[in-house]
């Protein structure tokens, strides 16, 4: 799968949770906010459900902690990919930081 580098793979499987958790987009934009990501807005989680920006390592970290899933179910059903035989997802999905580790202040 090959996106230009002004895409990402995630956005899908970001909205993909979202309607499961039953969150319009904008619900989600507060719930980023509360839980540190202070430039999330309604508008920027449209763009990355449509892919039409990149998302950043912290911005990642955020959605996945917000989501309530680790960093892998944001690629899984995306890419498909097997984490259980693939070494560089094990490792991430086993680091458990909070994204406020990472956050700059």
């Amino acid at each position: 799968m090959h996106h230009s580098s002004g895409r990402n793979v995630i956005g899908p499987q970001v909205r993909r949770l979202r309607y499961r958790r039953g969150w319009s987009q904008n619900k989600l934009a507060i719930k980023l906010q509360i839980a540190g990501m202070d430039y999330a807005s309604r508008g920027k989680v449209c763009k990355i459900e449509a892919r039409d920006i990149r998302v950043s390592d912290d911005d990642m970290l955020f959605l996945a902690h917000v989501l309530g899933v680790e960093l892998k179910d944001l690629y899984l059903e995306v890419l498909n990919l097997d984490y259980f035989h693939c070494p560089a997802i094990q490792s991430v999905s086993t680091l458990g930081h909070s994204p406020h580790r990472f956050r700059q202040r």
